[in-house]
């Protein structure tokens, strides 16, 4: 399944809105008969086929790449891009996983 380009961003929440309809068409493609299943059940199958969701299986949080931008104007430009993360490494991993120091740092 092919996305269309997304539109220029209202905000944060609607750029979500848009990726967990995607997420959700590209599992259901993966999984065509996981409608019925729980959303973590749909998750793990179509891993199992080989497909590498957004969502983490076990906390159903969102992997989303770290954009650094800079303000200039009324605008954000991207200044680098990482690969897609964990949303909350407090609660994405397990408090037995070891290293908890916070991986995000706020520089002025």
């Amino acid at each position: 399944m092919v996305c269309p380009a997304p539109a220029p961003l209202g905000n944060s929440f609607a750029e979500m809105a848009r990726r967990s309809v995607h997420e959700l068409a590209q599992l259901l493609t993966i999984v065509p008969d996981g409608e019925h299943l729980p959303l973590s059940a749909l998750v793990n199958t179509a891993a199992k086929r080989g497909y590498v969701s957004l969502l983490a299986g076990d906390t159903l949080h969102a992997k989303l790449p770290v954009v650094i931008a800079r303000l200039e104007g009324q605008q954000f430009m991207e200044i680098k891009r990482l690969s897609p993360r964990a949303a909350d490494p407090y609660l994405s991993r397990s408090r037995f996983d070891g290293d908890m120091r916070p991986s995000l740092r706020v520089v002025s």
